[in-house]
């Protein structure tokens, strides 16, 4: 019990630097999610794209089976864990860009950050 307790207060400051973030007039900090996605987008695309060009490429320089059995699963590991990025990226950023357009609305914001949290307290569980 006192675990989450602990676990939640923690994230209490996260949450108040997102709501920060949201309420923020400067132009920098209201493009850094933007600007971040559309990066991370251009990367994974880039990945996929480059990995079976480099995987042909190993092939045509004849590397031995074991060595590229190696290379092959640590391409799938890496792609995985860069799409993997990518997917909770554009998740949080949808959620928050929802956000952003509800502070402009005029709605109260901290009612729906407080409800995703407690959303990612019962994951969590």
């Amino acid at each position: 019990m006192i675990h989450e307790r602990v676990s939640f207060e923690n994230q209490a400051g996260g949450r108040d630097v997102i709501k920060t973030a949201l309420l923020s007039t400067d132009s920098v900090v209201r493009q850094a999610r933007p600007k971040m996605m559309l990066l991370l987008g251009k990367t994974a695309v880039a990945y996929t794209i480059g990995t079976p060009i480099f995987i042909a490429l190993c092939a045509l320089a004849k590397i031995n089976q074991e060595t590229m059995a190696l290379l092959v699963r640590l391409i799938l590991w890496q792609g995985l864990t860069l799409w993997g990025a990518f997917t909770t990226s554009f998740t949080g950023y949808t959620v928050a860009r929802s956000v952003d357009k509800k502070a402009a609305a005029g709605l109260d914001v901290s009612s729906i950050m407080e409800s995703l949290a407690g959303l990612g307290k019962k994951i969590s569980q």
